[in-house]
């Protein structure tokens, strides 16, 4: 394999992981936080983002990895669709599925943490929909984001959307 199909492959999966890890628990957070503001008006908007380290530490492994994955399987997958809608569909359904395993993927991060100490699932079950929200929106920055750093074959594809 040529060093610069390596390289597209590498970038590809570096790109997407970073954009589901750092910007996955931000774009929850703004959703959070919006569902807050609705529920309880006192809320801050701004305390929530001022919680993104947090949730960085927390969902940041998880989603670094899970999108990392999922940028691989676009590349891979993105070369069998029809139109640039097909791939951006592609990429909100990999990050729908991938996303919501996120949260899950913290629960068994826990449970190795805490010496196999295993309570069942300590978060609420809405975690997992938030999660896969998450998940779809980073799915779909991540086909943009491919697509404008050429990292896709879209050779077969027509130029407009």
């Amino acid at each position: 394999m040529p060093e610069s199909i390596k390289r597209d492959w590498w970038m590809a999966a570096g790109f997407s992981g970073l954009v589901c890890g750092l910007i996955g628990p931000l774009i929850g957070l703004v959703i959070f936080s919006g569902w807050e503001l609705i529920r309880n008006r006192a809320a801050s908007p701004v305390r929530f983002i001022a919680y993104w380290p947090f949730a960085v530490m927390l969902f940041g492994v998880p989603g670094f990895i899970l999108g990392g994955c999922g940028g691989l399987m676009l590349k891979l997958f993105a070369a069998k669709c029809r139109s640039i809608n097909g791939v951006i569909a592609l990429g909100a359904v990999l990050g729908l599925a991938l996303g919501s395993a996120v949260p899950l993927a913290y629960n068994v991060h826990e449970y190795i943490v805490n010496c196999w100490n295993w309570d069942g699932w300590n978060g609420p079950a809405w975690f997992i929909a938030l999660g896969a929200a998450s998940g779809a929106v980073c799915g779909v920055i991540m086909a943009w984001l491919l697509r404008s750093r050429r990292l896709l074959d879209l050779s077969a594809l027509p130029t407009r959307i």
